[in-house]
């Protein structure tokens, strides 16, 4: 296991400011870890226990989540997947890469191919960590799902936002709570607890994930678009995805293993690989992940070859 140098700070952003962590050495190539989901930077903490010290490893907290500001008033407007893009453009920018490695956790693949294409060049390589169910999630408005989108990301939300934010638990009842939703162990849950649980009052505590960002609305995008955006002029890609996906249900896994499949024709140094898991596997089995990372970044990404 390697000592990593940790340092932790706050960026200021037009919304307030953003919970900033790296690992590592500032003088080496960058990796830019971008968190999913309803998670925080401490998604990648047991990863980075067995990733190598060749690299400078940056991560984030979203705002709304972990410990950054949240973004906007409550009962607010709902966040898009752009603005999750606007936000790795300004961190990136604080830290003055001209290009960088991108990984992304699930959701995060999003605003990494969104940033890809408006900044042509600046990832040099990008490792998407179990893309496919959010990529799957697009379904749902392309295909007659529009009153079920509609009802869960605007009708449903405004009619319990307040509940969202004012919930309090025990410390107890909060180990459960996120125990039970990602199927992690005590020990992994309360390493992710560190950085999104808070003390309220009389002994409870509170999460701190903002109600909006608990309905992040998706691209938008209909299915013709989201290829484009897959499918053009992609960087090295390395797709890590969980044999066992429990977010979607068959259609949607067929409509995003469909997309992904994009990644790969147009692309000779693109691999997509399948690791015994679940969502989390990065923190459940984050040594089955690590292989595939290094041989990644060790590759000389000019070759003609296929991975």
């Amino acid at each position: 296991m390697s000592n990593k140098l940790i340092k932790e700070w706050f960026v200021e952003m037009p919304w307030g400011k953003v919970a900033m962590i790296s690992w590592g050495e500032s003088s080496k190539p960058p990796i830019l870890m971008v968190h999913g989901y309803l998670d925080t930077a401490a998604t990648f903490s047991r990863l980075l226990e067995l990733l190598p010290d060749t690299h400078y490893y940056v991560s984030f907290d979203f705002p709304g989540h972990g410990k950054s500001d949240h973004v906007l008033p409550p009962g607010g407007p709902l966040v898009t997947m752009t603005f999750m893009t606007e936000v790795v453009r300004r961190v990136v920018d604080h830290m003055g890469w001209e290009t960088f490695t991108y990984m992304g956790h699930s959701m995060a693949f999003f605003a990494g191919i969104f940033y890809h294409h408006a900044f042509p060049g600046r990832i040099k390589r990008m490792i998407n960590l179990d893309p496919e169910p959010p990529t799957g999630n697009q379904y749902y408005l392309n295909y007659d799902y529009i009153e079920s989108w509609f009802m869960y990301h605007h009708q449903s939300y405004y009619d319990n936002y307040h509940k969202m934010d004012d919930k309090l638990y025990t410390y107890e009842e909060a180990i459960a709570a996120m125990m039970n939703a990602r199927s992690l162990t005590r020990e992994q849950t309360e390493l992710l607890l560190a950085r999104c649980l808070v003390p309220a009052n009389n002994g409870l505590y509170r999460m701190t994930f903002q109600s909006c960002m608990r309905r992040i609305t998706g691209s938008g995008l209909p299915e013709y678009t989201l290829s484009c955006a897959i499918a053009t002029d992609p960087p090295p890609v390395l797709n890590i995805n969980a044999t066992t996906n429990t977010h979607n249900n068959p259609i949607t896994v067929e409509f995003s293993r469909n997309l992904m499949k994009k990644f790969s024709e147009p692309s000779k140094v693109h691999r997509t690989v399948y690791v015994e898991g679940k969502h989390d596997v990065h923190i459940t089995n984050p040594d089955r992940l690590v292989p595939y990372i290094i041989e990644f970044l060790n590759r000389d990404t000019t070759a003609k070859s296929k991975l």
